[in-house]
């Protein structure tokens, strides 16, 4: 009889990082004072309760508030926490900091980022603390946090999530780590699947629309130009 044999599928890049994840040894703390954690922001998020914010303008962003903690809430549970700091590599706040935004009053972000500079946790080892995972644009940023600049230079050896790694927010912090997933990481649904050139080109319909001849970072009008080189231009 004919065997047939297993067919080895190739690997993507999020499951070897699963894997790698899973192997390791690196233990962090997430802080569990609620006046970081913040569950009752959280919670009107998740339940989309109305909005403090009162602005048309940015609106589209309380959905990338949702992905932040969904990101903040699968490291509160995922089984290389520790709840001994003295155990930690790196430590990581759970400061919602987009959800703040919109389902909170404008001082909370303050008094919680207060919280963390007077401790001293973050006093004894600013180097290995992730601060904040803040995916929104830049509009969003520290003028939000209501932090003066002395109070910022406090973050330049600490780490920051963003969705992009600007110049100007390199200056405030020691590393910005890009993540790129800010919207969609809201939907538990939502699959993660890496933009390439081969999936792009299978794509069964094509989006038509007008931009500037130049790249343009403030759009992103440079990456959208990156897949219409060997299209046609009407």
């Amino acid at each position: 009889l004919p065997v047939s044999l297993p067919v080895s599928l190739p690997v993507s890049k999020i499951q070897k990082m699963t894997k790698l994840l899973e192997s390791s040894t690196i233990r962090y703390y997430v802080y569990d004072d609620d006046k970081l954690v913040l569950s009752h922001i959280r919670a009107k998020a998740l339940e989309d309760a109305p909005k403090t914010w009162r602005h048309d303008w940015g609106l589209r962003f309380s959905e990338y508030a949702k992905g932040e903690i969904r990101w903040i809430e699968a490291l509160e549970r995922h089984q290389q926490r520790t709840r001994d700091p003295c155990e930690a590599d790196f430590f990581v706040v759970p400061i919602p900091v987009g959800a703040a935004v919109f389902w909170g009053q404008p001082q909370l972000l303050r008094d919680a980022f207060e919280t963390l500079l007077n401790g001293a946790l973050f006093q004894q080892h600013p180097e290995r603390h992730v601060v904040a995972f803040a995916t929104t644009e830049k509009v969003f940023g520290w003028k939000f946090w209501r932090l003066s600049d002395e109070e910022m230079k406090k973050f330049q050896l600490s780490i920051i999530v963003r969705d992009s790694n600007r110049n100007d927010e390199a200056r405030n912090f020691g590393h910005v780590l890009s993540l790129g997933y800010g919207g969609e990481g809201s939907n538990p649904s939502y699959p993660y699947n890496p933009v390439t050139t081969e999936s792009w080109n299978k794509k069964q319909f094509w989006y038509f629309y007008h931009t500037r001849r130049t790249p343009f970072v403030e759009n992103s009008t440079q990456f959208r130009h990156f897949f219409l080189g060997n299209s046609i231009r009407l």
